[in-house]
């Protein structure tokens, strides 16, 4: 986190982190998630993403918001991954959505078996976490209208 929010206030902007947005309301949660296929299920998915609340960066310059950024953990599912998006663009409408994926550490677990099981779902064997993200992104982005920016370890560095 440090990281990220160093590339922002190195631009002059404050950057605050997990702060609980009450416009965000605890119980809102779009149905048409579920249809999403997963390959990976987060535990109690519907549950964390009701009551998520809490983006964990939200950049400011000049007294106006221009950015939120979430870090995908590495126990979440897209569903969930779209739920927050949802929630984020609905309800703060920042100028840009961006979700952090440290993919690089996981990469290196993504064996044969997986990438297989992958393909059945994708469409495509994957030989990186970043083609599955890629891919996601642009499916949430035609069916559910959903715009964010994914960003990796490399774009971390200036």
């Amino acid at each position: 986190m440090k990281e990220i929010a160093k590339k922002f206030l190195d631009k002059g902007c404050l950057v605050v982190q997990e702060a609980t947005i009450p416009s965000i309301p605890e119980d809102w949660y779009d149905p048409n998630l579920e249809k999403i296929p997963e390959a990976f299920v987060s535990r109690n998915w519907t549950n964390v993403i009701r009551k998520w609340k809490e983006p964990d960066l939200i950049v400011l310059k000049d007294d106006r918001m221009i950015s939120v950024i979430e870090v995908l953990g590495t126990a979440e599912d897209y569903r969930v991954l779209a739920a927050k998006v949802a929630k984020i663009n609905r309800f703060l409408m920042p100028r840009q959505t961006i979700v952090f994926d440290p993919i690089h550490f996981v990469d290196r677990y993504l064996e044969e078996k997986r990438r297989r099981k992958l393909g059945k779902i994708l469409g495509f064997q994957p030989r990186t976490y970043k083609q599955v993200d890629k891919h996601y992104q642009k499916m949430l982005r035609k069916k559910h209208n959903l715009k964010f920016t994914f960003w990796f370890e490399e774009d971390l560095n200036p």
